[in-house]
């Protein structure tokens, strides 16, 4: 039975973990924000460029508290290269989606990630999924249906790509999950923002607008916000079970209206909300399943 002291230990650690994806979930929300303005201006290439060239400022800062150059060895650079393509699909869609969306539009849909998690878990990885999760999975596609609705005037090609980034960024996971223990946080991270950064520097030539003072500092923070937030997930993580703390992330459909209303005056109808809230519902209810050891549902 654990003591006084242990159990006050692993409480003041959910509360760090949760204080702490709280702060992460605000600073990758503020890049969607500063990307979101950007995409006025800039090519996609060049905005992701920067998001890799500054953000691998903070990929350092892990680089050294995990031990240095050692922490970054791998022997698997053809999955390396795989986690590139999918990080860029995601960011290429993503954020072309946010050029033609409302903020919290876009950022409630990319919420299905745990529906594709449940669905691709099932035809990839082989696992048994119970008929509660399942529900879970149809009724958040219903909330993107009333989101998007088809057929109304409201569903435009924007929705398609963020729905193909969350099924890319759904990808990524379940691939992380099967090769969990294999690779270091300093090594996933480095070699994805470092050929993130390759890739879209080839294309710079192409595609180069020179920013202003303004402009150089907006590219310079989403690298920055970007790398930092990331830094802070894996440490929410470590901190805290991930069923206790994931769906704070849904924090950030908070900070998506608020940006939204104060710099560009979009505040999401109430069929948005609802989707919202039922997108929500549905990936909270399967990571609780998930926390309780549910693959097998009863």
């Amino acid at each position: 039975m654990p003591s006084g002291d242990e159990t006050n230990s692993g409480s003041k650690a959910v509360v760090q973990g949760i204080g702490l994806i709280v702060l992460a979930i605000f600073f990758l929300s503020s890049l969607d924000a500063m990307v979101k303005w950007l995409t006025s201006g800039f090519a996609l290439a060049q905005i992701i460029f920067f998001r890799n060239l500054f953000g691998l400022l903070p990929v350092f800062v892990i680089i050294h508290m995990q031990g240095g150059v050692s922490a970054i060895r791998t022997r698997r650079p053809a999955f390396h290269v795989f986690r590139v393509f999918l990080i860029l699909t995601i960011a290429f869609s993503f954020f072309w989606a946010l050029s033609r969306m409302e903020l919290a539009d876009a950022t409630a849909i990319f919420f299905t990630v745990p529906l594709f998690i449940t669905v691709m878990s099932v035809v990839v990885l082989r696992e048994t999924v119970g008929i509660r999760r399942w529900i879970a999975v149809f009724a958040g596609l219903g909330g993107v249906l009333l989101i998007i609705r088809p057929g109304s005037g409201v569903f435009d090609i924007g929705a398609v790509a963020v729905l193909v980034a969350s099924l890319g960024y759904a990808t990524l996971m379940i691939t992380n999950r099967a090769i969990r223990n294999k690779e270091t946080p300093a090594t996933l991270t480095f070699f994805t923002t470092l050929g993130c950064l390759i890739v879209t520097g080839c294309l710079l030539p192409w595609v180069w607008v020179t920013p202003s003072t303004f402009e150089w500092l907006l590219l310079a923070a989403i690298g920055v916000f970007g790398g930092t937030g990331q830094i802070l997930l894996v440490f929410a993580f470590q901190r805290a079970p991930a069923g206790v703390i994931a769906p704070f992330e849904y924090t950030t459909l908070i900070w998506a209206t608020l940006y939204g209303y104060l710099i560009w005056g979009d505040l999401p109808d109430m069929m948005t909300v609802t989707g919202a809230a039922i997108i929500a519902a549905g990936g909270v209810y399967i990571l609780h399943r998930e926390k309780a050891g549910a693959d097998t549902l009863r």
